[in-house]
């Protein structure tokens, strides 16, 4: 088998696409999730929100399946990828394991059986599960996205470019401070609903004015929740244009420390040029020199 000279990297070009379908059904997901939180505060669920949830889940599996099968392209060139495949795996795994329990939650909850004791029982069990495996499948996708940009780092500092190395490994430390930021927004709010905090009954003057202008606090807290998810978005999206840069700079140039190819000979043909080497020059004749003294 002849060995690989210049780079393949078609499958960053896979893994591309797949983040972006990804992207789309995570927004898809939130747009979904919020509207069925509103449901719930205004004591009413639907049927409906099953069929959209399958169909995000369709769509996310497809873009986590994209994505795996682009890691296993690129993971000859270095372990990163492979190791961001198998989170990914696992991440499809989980994701999966989520969607089926959120259709079936979303399906009780609608059912005429809701106030039944075991089915509240079942209800419960569902969401705790649902949501052990929700952490889980965030936690391993950040792997993933660790391991994604430190393997385009491994290819940019393989070729010597180490500014773009640099930039790689920066973009996954940005990524994980947006993430940290926006998961501290849903705690709050979380904390929020959970414990009733209203600022307005505050005596701070500065906690007052919040509570009176921002419903209690909550709107606030929503309003940067919104802010820190648009900037995570941003992040995303960055990542993913990080990996198509890769793929465009790095993608047909020869593989570092790969020897060049031999020239062919330019008026032969290699099997011609073997016969001429082959081809034994006739030998000079030995030239006889006799002295006059022994005629």
């Amino acid at each position: 088998m002849e060995q690989e000279k210049d780079y393949n990297l078609t499958g960053l070009k896979l893994l591309f696409y797949g983040m972006i379908i990804q992207l789309v059904a995570n927004i898809l997901n939130g747009i979904i999730s919020a509207h069925q939180v509103t449901k719930v505060l205004m004591s009413y669920t639907g049927v409906s929100g099953i069929m959209l949830t399958i169909i995000v889940a369709a769509i996310n599996i497809v873009a986590v399946v994209i994505i795996v099968m682009g890691l296993a392209k690129t993971q000859k060139y270095t372990a990163r990828f492979r190791e961001a495949k198998m989170y990914y795996i696992i991440d499809i795994a989980l994701i999966s394991v989520a969607y089926i329990l959120s259709a079936a939650t979303i399906g009780l909850m609608a059912s005429r059986f809701t106030g039944h004791k075991a089915v509240l029982t079942v209800i419960a069990g569902f969401s705790l599960i649902l949501f052990i495996a929700g952490i889980a499948a965030l936690i391993f996708n950040l792997l993933a996205v660790r391991g994604t940009m430190f393997g385009c780092s491994d290819i940019a500092i393989g070729n010597g470019n180490q500014k773009l190395q640099r930039s790689c490994k920066r973009m996954w430390h940005v990524y994980l401070a947006s993430f940290l930021l926006m998961m501290v927004f849903v705690i709050v709010i979380v904390s929020i609903m959970m414990f009733n905090v209203n600022l307005t009954s505050s005596s701070g003057k500065l906690a007052y004015w919040v509570g009176h202008r921002f419903g209690g606090g909550t709107v606030l807290a929503i309003i940067f929740l919104l802010a820190s998810m648009l900037f995570y978005m941003i992040m995303q999206l960055l990542v993913i244009f990080r990996v198509r840069a890769i793929y465009k700079i790095f993608n047909g140039r020869p593989l570092p420390g790969a020897k060049p190819m031999a020239l062919k000979h330019p008026a032969y043909e290699p099997s011609e040029i073997h016969e001429v080497v082959s081809v034994r020059q006739p030998e000079t004749p030995e030239v006889v020199v006799t002295s006059k003294e022994n005629e």
